[in-house]
């Protein structure tokens, strides 16, 4: 189990409350403050669905009501690969967005080609501000060569969502946290439904090629460290057992959509929405557009498990771009968007977990027990400054498999071969 995951108290990840979820709507507002004589114009930068769009929309205005002077636009692409586009060639063009979200994975990346100005620069006389105003293990992962280069919004651990009524129709018991393997295995078959050689439903999915969990799952190890990693440990049999028995899901059971059926379907979220997939793996952000289901009843339980239980903890923050010309505005704003009130739009909005301290202060929020168990044995994957330059090459070693091009452990051992003389070069 990483630092990250060992020092987060579970009683506070659990924080903000049914309060918090009330005052989305109406915000607990900053004192009325003036940052400067003329009203000065700033731009964010982040990606996701309409659902994330509103709770954008809904941060703005909070933040509006809140002070006088600073105005924000939001810059929101429809996906992330779309957002780190756009990122790269606004920077690149001297033209960056003055705030950008940012994905854990590719913080150091970003970080050490300067795209980003360090907090230590930015909150160097801020007396409002503290490092500790946060869990240790957020701020952590948004920490990167002993500098901090952002501020954490939130963090997300994932979860198994199920259809009921699938379940019902089927005469199978609904899924319980004492899952194994092979009980999500044998349900998964027994979920999967053809029309000759169509799929009508598939029993599970997830986003396409996410093994890491498997491999935490089987006892097993990815890399040495998850912060710029030297050695990488894919080719111990326990990790080679939970590769393969991950991707048997897609090539061998084919209880599972391809990654190119979720991309021709929409995506993960909308196959399930479409009750084309009885069982998804994913994050609490799920909870919102799942909300709006109406053709069936869903819910949630913790992931099956092997040898011990395993879960991925994906992260992202709001970081201030060195080439902003409103440094001042821009840090002011990303204060907010991490503090109570930003918190309340985006914890208590049912998107994520809180990484601020102050949320423990606060009435529970109603956060699922799956969710708030995941938190034990959840861990960061990666954290480098090479992770734009491996990314594609785990993609294609893993897109092998899928496409029957490959075995899991010979995907395994072309990792070790291909990563390592970058990651020690």
């Amino acid at each position: 189990m990483s630092t990250f995951t060992r020092s987060f108290n579970r009683r506070q990840a659990i924080g903000l409350g049914a309060a918090v979820a009330a005052t989305a709507g109406t915000g607990v507002l900053l004192p009325r403050r003036t940052f400067a004589q003329e009203t000065v114009n700033i731009t964010w930068a982040t990606w996701g669905g309409a659902a994330q769009a509103q709770l954008y929309t809904q941060a703005i205005e909070l933040f509006h009501a809140a002070q006088d002077t600073i105005r924000v636009s939001n810059i929101n692409s429809p996906d992330f690969e779309a957002h780190n586009q756009r990122t790269l060639t606004n920077a690149a063009g001297g033209n960056p967005a003055d705030i950008v979200m940012q994905p854990g994975e590719l913080l150091a990346n970003y970080a050490a080609q300067g795209v980003f100005e360090p907090v230590s620069s930015l909150a160097a006389n801020d007396s409002d501000w503290s490092v500790d105003d946060y869990f240790e293990n957020p701020i952590g992962a948004m920490t990167w060569n002993d500098e901090v280069w952002g501020l954490p919004k939130d963090f997300n651990v994932n979860a198994l969502y199920f259809n009921k009524n699938a379940f019902e129709e089927a005469g199978l018991a609904l899924p319980t946290s004492d899952w194994t393997w092979d009980d999500l295995l044998t349900n998964a078959q027994a979920l999967t439904s053809r029309d000759g050689a169509r799929v009508e439903r598939y029993g599970w999915s997830d986003g396409g090629i996410a093994p890491w969990q498997w491999v935490w799952q089987n006892g097993a190890e990815i890399f040495d460290q998850y912060q710029d990693p030297t050695e990488v440990l894919l080719t111990d049999p326990a990790a080679v057992e939970a590769l393969t028995y991950y991707f048997n899901l897609f090539t061998e059971e084919k209880v599972a959509p391809s990654p190119s059926e979720l991309t021709q379907a929409g995506g993960r979220q909308e196959l399930f929405m479409a009750g084309r997939t009885a069982m998804l793996y994913d994050h609490r952000g799920a909870t919102v557009p799942f909300a709006q289901i109406t053709n069936f009843e869903w819910d949630i339980v913790e992931m099956a498990h092997n040898v011990e239980r395993g879960g991925t903890l994906a992260f992202s923050g709001f970081c201030v771009s060195s080439g902003s010309q409103q440094k001042e505005a821009a840090w002011e704003f990303v204060k907010w968007l991490t503090g109570v009130d930003g918190v309340s739009v985006f914890v208590g909005g049912g998107n994520a977990l809180p990484a601020l301290k102050a949320a423990a202060e606060l009435p529970e929020l109603a956060v699922q027990e799956p969710f708030r168990n995941a938190v034990d044995y959840s861990r960061v994957v990666i954290q480098s400054q090479r992770y734009a330059e491996i990314a594609p090459i785990i993609s294609t070693e893993f897109e092998s498999v899928i496409l029957g091009k490959e075995t899991a452990e010979q995907a395994a051992t072309n990792l070790k071969d291909k990563l390592e003389p970058i990651f020690n070069s």
